[in-house]
């Protein structure tokens, strides 16, 4: 009865703990909307919410709705938005980001991740002027579903054939942390790949050289240069009984962890437009 009571104890603490985080700025695995500067209603808050959460369960991304009286710009609001929501560390996830800063008066998109491909140069102009002429009109809520309702759209279209991404910045210690092998051969294949080819040419010409005359240069004539001398000879083998101990090592109880973050490469699209 006891264990019972604990395990429902720990259970209703968990229900609390996550509602409370979801009540501060409506964060899930596939949306985040912080309306930090108040400005859609409670309707359109679960409007909002709800087709953000449609969104980032058909594409994978996250999807990031972010007001703010800050004066947030496309510079330093990467690391506000990671500092204010994630601690400090950095953001990796796919996901696409709308920023609507009204004391700088700046728009910004960004996209991550898998993200970045359906967001091409062409393709950030369109969907900003899909958003102007309601931005224009200070309706901040109808420009936020053209937003999400055009990253759907792009999503549904598929990547860009011969897309243009000249607005990209690429952070490449995340891109080494995440994966090392990947960043090593995208940044050093062509040397690894010229010091495999003289290495491995200096090493057949080595066995050339050293084999070319099968064997037969410099080699001992044992026919000429030894005597044989077949004798009786008997080996006589005793009874042995030998006993070995081997002393188990030292038991050793360390261990290790490590932990690492980094922000990726984005691709964005910033000002007041």
């Amino acid at each position: 009865m006891i264990k019972i009571t604990k395990r429902l104890s720990v259970l209703i603490c968990s229900i609390i703990l996550v509602a409370v985080s979801s009540v501060t700025f409506f964060a899930q695995s596939t949306y985040v909307l912080a309306d930090d500067a108040s400005i859609f209603s409670q309707q359109e808050t679960t409007t909002l919410s709800e087709l953000m959460q449609s969104i980032g369960e058909e594409t994978g991304w996250q999807i990031i709705v972010h007001t703010s009286n800050d004066n947030i710009s496309s510079d330093n609001m990467e690391t506000y938005y990671n500092n204010t929501y994630y601690d400090g560390q950095d953001f990796e996830y796919d996901s696409v980001m709308l920023v609507i800063d009204n004391a700088s008066n700046n728009r910004i998109i960004l996209t991550h991740g898998t993200a970045m491909e359906y967001f091409d140069d062409d393709r950030m102009t369109e969907i900003k002027s899909r958003m102007k002429p309601y931005l224009s009109q200070g309706d901040m809520y109808n420009a936020t579903l053209e937003f999400l309702n055009t990253t759907e759209e792009f999503y549904s279209n598929g990547i860009t054939e011969d897309g243009s991404y000249d607005n990209v910045t690429i952070n490449e210690n995340y891109e080494k942390q995440k994966n090392p092998l990947l960043y090593t051969l995208s940044h050093y294949g062509v040397i690894i790949g010229v010091v495999a080819v003289i290495a491995g040419g200096v090493s057949v010409l080595i066995v050339y050289l050293r084999y070319k005359d099968n064997g037969k240069k410099g080699t001992y004539d044992l026919n000429a240069n030894s005597v044989v001398n077949i004798t009786d000879s008997h080996d006589e083998f005793l009874n042995k009984t030998v006993t070995v101990r081997t002393d188990p090592p030292p038991s050793s109880d360390s261990g290790s962890s490590s932990s690492g973050c980094g922000g990726g490469s984005s691709h964005g699209s910033s000002g007041s437009f």
